[in-house]
């Protein structure tokens, strides 16, 4: 028998000399190749596939993938699905940021409305004098710095198996700037008497003194705003927008509720209605002093509305498992990436003030 006789395939039952049949049936396990009948025996190996030992698939023959890879057109599809994700969680964080911009800004204008109509004339101008150092004050040293430095150092540690490191980092900033907004707190407190006349020299000794101690009262938002700003800026970081999309519009809820209650309660130890207060032009002695006392309650309510803010974030955190340590690691790569980012930005900020005062 020669080599020709042996069929489409080599078989180890020819090479051990048994007969092989004219006429080869298929296996229908292998499909194509040479099986014996039923009572025959197994080959004693089966030839790989062509392309497995770098021969080409003969033409119009389609392979089965082996162990380990992908049909063909199967990666397209996964990666066109896994963009389709990620697009519609995009669409899906870009729409909640922007209810959440315009329920703030909402708030926003009514609280604007709400000391004009209410705290009309000094008692305004006043608050909106002293909420400026304290606004100023928080981005200088924290809120300039949430999408310049904060954010893009969160997202290297955004990994799921860095998480444990991101909490460290996290832990980290969060206390650094807690202790650096104490400091600048009190710093704030006592140079309120030196700095407030300089931006109110248009106002009465007695508008300026209500100033300095708004000023005093609403520099403890600074401890709220700082923390909220880091919180925030993890959360963007780590894709979860609801909680400070909708975090800042405590802060301006806080100043009305706050505001709106002192005034009710002086107005009503003083014996005069509501009503006297909606009146812009009324400047009696009691009104006037009622709407002072109303603006205490604007100062303590920025205090509350900001704490408001950080506790709203911080319920994101638990969420999502980042939980608050007493770390202070500040040779970590990360706290010194973003106190190199920060440096310019601070700098800017700082011409930015400059040139609004």
């Amino acid at each position: 028998m020669s080599v020709n006789d042996r069929g489409p395939l080599w078989r180890g039952k020819a090479m051990a000399g048994a007969s092989t049949p004219s006429e080869p049936q298929s296996d229908t396990r292998y499909p194509g190749s040479p099986s014996s009948a039923p009572g025959a025996s197994l080959p004693a190996f089966i030839v790989p596939p062509l392309t497995s030992i770098g021969l080409p698939a003969p033409e119009g023959q389609i392979e089965a993938p082996t162990a380990g890879e992908t049909a063909p057109g199967q990666g397209k599809d996964e990666a066109a699905r896994g963009a389709a994700a990620a697009h519609k969680q995009m669409v899906a964080s870009a729409a909640v940021i922007t209810v959440g911009t315009l329920v703030g800004s909402v708030l926003g204008m009514l609280r604007i409305e709400t000391i004009n109509a209410l705290f009309y004339g000094g008692a305004s101008g006043a608050f909106t004098t002293a909420l400026r150092p304290i606004q100023q004050t928080s981005d200088l040293l924290v809120g300039g710095s949430v999408s310049g430095a904060l954010i893009p150092t969160f997202v290297e540690y955004a990994a799921p198996e860095r998480r444990a490191e991101l909490r460290h980092v996290y832990s980290t900033v969060a206390n650094l700037v807690a202790i650096v907004m104490v400091v600048a707190l009190a710093g704030v407190a006592l140079a309120a008497p030196y700095f407030v006349p300089l931006e109110t020299h248009n106002f009465s000794p007695a508008d300026q003194q209500l100033t300095a101690q708004l000023v005093r009262i609403a520099a403890f938002s600074l401890i709220g705003l700082s923390l909220y700003a880091v919180g925030s800026a993890l959360l963007y970081a780590l894709k979860e927008t609801i909680y400070p999309a909708f975090a800042t519009g405590l802060y301006h809820l806080g100043i009305i509720v706050c505001g709106v209650l002192v005034l009710l309660f002086a107005l009503h130890q003083a014996g005069v209605p509501l009503s006297a207060a909606l009146r812009p032009a009324s400047a009696t002695g009691a009104v006037t002093l009622a709407r002072a006392t109303g603006a205490h309650g604007l100062a303590i309510g920025a205090a509350v509305g900001a704490l408001g803010e950080f506790l709203l974030v911080f319920v994101g955190l638990r969420r999502i498992g980042v939980n608050w340590r007493p770390v202070l690691d500040l040779r970590h790569p990360a706290v010194r990436q973003i106190l190199r980012l920060y440096g310019p930005l601070a700098i800017g900020l700082v011409i930015s003030v400059a040139a609004q005062n």
